[in-house]
C-alpha cells in the first residue's frame, strides 16, 4: 500500500468516525428534546429536524425562531449562542428547573434535553417566569392597563385594592349609611328611628351593588397570575340579561363567526381545559390553527372590563388595538382587552350578548 493510499485510508476512516459521533449526539439530542415538545403540547418530529429542532426551541422560549440561523454566520454566532443559553433557560423554567441545569444545557445539550424531558412541566399557575433580574427581555407588567411599568416579580407583592364590604347574605341587617353613628354601648336605650317606607323586594334587589370596585377605584397594577384576583358575590343585578357589563351577558366570538357563551366573570379558554375550581368556566374552543394549547390563557371580568393573561402557552398570547396594532404578553401578566385578541394565530373578540 502506498502512502498515498494509506492516508486516504486513515482520513476516511476519521471522517466516518466524526459522522457517527455526530449523528449519535444528534439522535440523543433529538430523542430528548422530542419529549421536551411533546411535554408543551408542540410537535415532537420537530426535535429531529436540524436547525428546525433549534427554531423550535427559541419558539417555546418566546424568542424568534429565525434567530436560529445565527449560529451558521461567524462571529455573530457568538449572538446566537447566549440566545440559545437564555432559551434553555426559559424552557427549563417552565419545567421547575433552575440555573443548574442551564449550566448543563449550555455545555451538554442531550444530556440537558434527557433531563427535561424526563419531567412534567409545571401547572400554568406554578410556572415562574424569569425577573428583569434575570431576564432582561421579559416584559414589565402592563399596569392601568397602559400606564405606568412594573416588574412582574414586583406586582403580586402590591398590596389588595381597597374595596368596600362585601354583600350580605339575604335576609341581613343592611348596613349604616355612611355618616350614621355606631350603635350605642350596651344597656343604653336607643330613640327608634322615624319607620321608612319599605321598597318592593324588586327595587331592592335592584339596588344592590357589586362589591367589585367602579373603574376608578381599581388598582393601578392589575396582579401577574389571574387566580389571584379575589372572587366576590355578585349581586341579581349582575347577572341580568341584556345588562351588557356582567359575564353572562358576554359572548366569545371567532373569525368564523362561531360563538361561545361567557357564563362566569372568570373564564380559563383553550383547546381542552381542565379544572374543579369554583367560580370559573373552563371554556374549549374548536382551534383550526392548531396553535391553542391545551390550557392557553385566562379571562377576568372587572367593572364591566376584561382583562386577559397567558397562562404558560405555546404559541403566546396577543392584544390588537384599534389601530391594528398587535402587542404580545409575556407569560402570567395581564392586560385590558380593547379590542381583538389571539391566542397563538387564532383571532377572537368578546361582544356583549343580545
Amino acid at each position: 500500500m502506498t502512502d498515498a493510499a494509506g492516508s486516504l485510508v486513515v482520513a476516511v476512516v476519521i471522517v466516518a468516525t466524526l459522522v457517527v459521533v455526530a449523528a449519535t449526539l444528534h439522535a440523543w439530542y433529538a430523542a430528548g428534546l422530542s419529549r421536551v415538545f411533546r411535554a408543551v403540547d408542540a410537535d415532537g418530529w420537530r426535535a429531529w429536524i436540524p436547525v428546525g429542532n433549534e427554531a423550535e426551541l427559541l419558539r417555546l422560549a418566546r424568542f424568534e425562531p429565525a434567530l436560529a440561523v445565527l449560529a451558521f454566520v461567524p462571529v455573530v454566532n457568538v449572538y446566537g449562542y447566549v440566545v440559545h443559553v437564555r432559551a434553555v433557560h426559559r424552557v427549563g423554567a417552565r419545567f421547575g428547573l433552575g440555573v443548574g441545569t442551564t449550566v448543563i444545557g449550555a455545555l451538554l445539550p442531550p444530556v440537558w434535553a434527557m433531563v427535561v424531558g424526563a419531567r412534567a412541566p409545571l401547572p400554568p399557575a406554578e410556572v415562574r417566569t424569569p425577573t428583569d433580574d434575570e431576564d432582561d427581555d421579559t416584559p414589565a407588567v402592563m399596569v392601568g392597563l397602559i400606564g405606568e411599568r412594573v416588574p412582574a416579580a414586583d406586582a403580586a407583592r402590591l398590596p389588595a385594592p381597597p374595596g368596600g364590604s362585601p354583600l350580605a347574605a339575604p335576609g341581613a341587617t343592611p348596613l349604616a349609611p355612611a355618616g350614621t353613628p355606631r350603635a350605642h354601648a350596651a344597656g343604653v336605650p336607643t330613640v327608634a328611628a322615624p319607620a321608612a317606607q319599605t321598597p318592593p323586594a324588586s327595587e331592592a334587589a335592584a339596588e344592590v351593588v357589586d362589591a367589585v370596585p367602579a373603574s376608578h377605584d381599581l388598582p393601578s397594577v392589575l396582579p401577574t397570575d389571574v387566580a389571584d384576583l379575589p372572587l366576590r358575590r355578585r349581586s341579581r343585578r349582575s347577572v341580568a340579561p341584556g345588562d351588557g357589563t356582567t359575564a353572562a351577558a358576554w359572548w366569545i366570538v371567532t373569525a368564523d363567526g362561531e360563538r361561545y357563551a361567557v357564563a362566569s366573570d372568570r373564564v380559563i379558554i383553550g383547546r381542552h381545559p381542565s379544572g374543579d375550581e369554583a367560580g370559573v368556566q373552563y371554556l374549549a374552543i374548536a382551534d383550526a390553527t392548531r396553535t391553542v394549547s391545551t390550557q392557553h390563557a385566562a379571562l377576568r371580568l372587572i367593572a364591566g372590563r376584561w382583562s386577559l393573561s397567558d397562562i404558560g402557552s405555546t404559541n403566546g398570547t396577543s392584544l390588537v388595538d384599534a389601530r391594528g396594532s398587535v402587542q404580545s404578553l409575556a407569560a402570567h401578566t395581564v392586560a385590558e382587552i380593547t379590542g381583538e385578541f389571539r391566542l397563538g394565530d387564532m383571532a377572537l373578540r368578546l361582544e356583549p350578548g343580545r
